[in-house]
């Protein structure tokens, strides 16, 4: 399912997300940088909640900025403007999407308990990353190998709420830790993989030409 799907939420209703029953930690990161295209963490954070009242609305954040928050426990949702289950977030996977430019509505399904990780990022590059990982999978993204990135994004959000700075190349680092960690989760199975080499393989021969690999080989091979 993919994020033309989840567009529902056009509505009167009152729009104002409730937080305030969450049990959240987090830390913002100061990184000093001359580049804004490069790909840096704003914000990272934990949360648990078990409360129908908790939900936010992506488009009503008041900057932009790329989002991945991964379920450790429970599962959280996607949720219509009546507040129904669009698509559920089940331990896992992550919620992917461009606050102030998508719009979802996601929080608790139906009370069910939530925990979770998440990660803020800013630089026109991770933007243009995530945005084509969504536009690829969907906002809704499985993460099997996220054991890493959610131990380090724990601690990390367990330092405080206060601004912690942070240089350049370890945010740089951490960013392309939590864009790689979703893109492996988007990728196309390895069966999927193997049927496009030899579809490539096929027409090379006929080609009288070199096989085109999917998989990147260093210079010197």
């Amino acid at each position: 399912m993919h994020l033309a799907d989840f567009s529902l939420f056009e509505t009167r209703e009152d729009t104002r997300s409730v937080t305030s029953v969450i049990d959240e930690q987090y830390c913002r990161l100061d990184t000093a940088c001359a580049i804004p295209a490069l790909p840096r963490v704003e914000r990272v954070g934990r949360g648990s909640v078990q409360d129908p009242r908790y939900w936010h609305r992506t488009r009503d954040r008041r900057f932009r900025h790329g989002a991945v928050q991964i379920t450790t426990a429970g599962h959280g949702a996607i949720l219509d403007r009546r507040r129904r289950v669009v698509a559920r977030i089940p331990a896992g996977h992550a919620l992917v999407f461009i606050a102030g430019e998508d719009d979802l509505i996601y929080g608790c399904a139906d009370g069910a308990p939530w925990s979770f990780v998440y990660a803020n990022l800013v630089g026109d590059a991770a933007m243009a990353c995530l945005r084509g990982i969504i536009d690829a999978r969907g906002p809704v993204v499985p993460c099997p190998d996220a054991a890493r990135l959610v131990r380090h994004l724990t601690a990390l959000a367990a330092t405080g709420s206060g601004m912690r700075p942070l240089p350049v190349d370890a945010s740089i680092a951490l960013a392309g830790e939590i864009i790689a960690t979703v893109a492996r989760g988007a990728a196309p199975p390895a069966s999927d993989r193997d049927l496009a080499e030899r579809a490539m393989a096929w027409f090379a021969e006929r080609l009288d030409r070199r096989p085109v690999s999917l998989t990147p080989r260093p210079p010197w091979t």
